[in-house]
């Protein structure tokens, strides 16, 4: 893998975004595999951990837990972080995700701003893999899975989000993880994966 500690200064909190099919599991991978080697200490978080896997996606009124979540998530981190100044923590999706997905009242976009104002203060560093339109129809749709609860769910996001494939939900996905990324000022690098 072309990382370097060097590229990445004195980030140690490192999330990883994407789309479904992106390789945020296999850099994630890889990602632990190379700091372990440099001597670090590697703590990884998995979106399912972390509350966004598509199978907690229709659980009404879960967004506050969500961000006291994250915000809790983040003091664990800081708390690694100043214990051993050789720790990293990879994070497979967290705030980019959330936003995308959650239907913010007041009173959580509130936190969510001010879980954005930490993220900024604290040594992070985002890769976001990015799919061209030919691999999004490849990798994405995850035909792998024979689950009759992955395609219930995959019909009931074409409907929520008022899509007619799901090509187009998730191109339309990647181009707002984008542009939050942008808009963000949060240190950030697109990723192609190989799988």
């Amino acid at each position: 893998m072309a990382i370097d500690i060097s590229d990445l200064g004195n980030k140690r909190i490192i999330i990883i975004e994407g789309i479904a099919g992106s390789g945020k599991d296999t850099f994630q991978k890889q990602l632990s595999d190379h700091y372990t080697q440099k001597g670090f200490i590697v703590y990884n978080f998995s979106e399912e951990e972390l509350l966004f896997s598509w199978k907690h996606f229709w659980i009404k009124n879960i967004e506050m837990h969500r961000i006291h979540y994250l915000h809790s998530l983040l003091d664990y981190c800081v708390k690694l972080i100043k214990e051993n100044p050789k720790t990293i923590i990879t994070l497979n999706r967290f705030h980019i995700t959330y936003a995308i997905f959650s239907k913010f009242n007041r009173k959580a976009k509130k936190l969510y701003d001010v879980l954005m104002k930490r993220l900024r203060k604290l040594p992070v560093h985002i890769f976001i893999g990015k799919l061209e339109e030919r691999e999004i129809q490849k990798r994405a749709l995850h035909s792998e899975r024979k689950e009759k609860i992955w395609k219930i769910h995959q019909k009931k996001r074409l409907k929520e989000f008022k899509f007619d494939s799901l090509l187009e939900l998730y191109k339309a996905e990647q181009n707002i993880i984008l542009k939050i990324a942008q808009k963000q000022k949060i240190p950030f690098s697109f990723i192609k994966v190989q799988k």
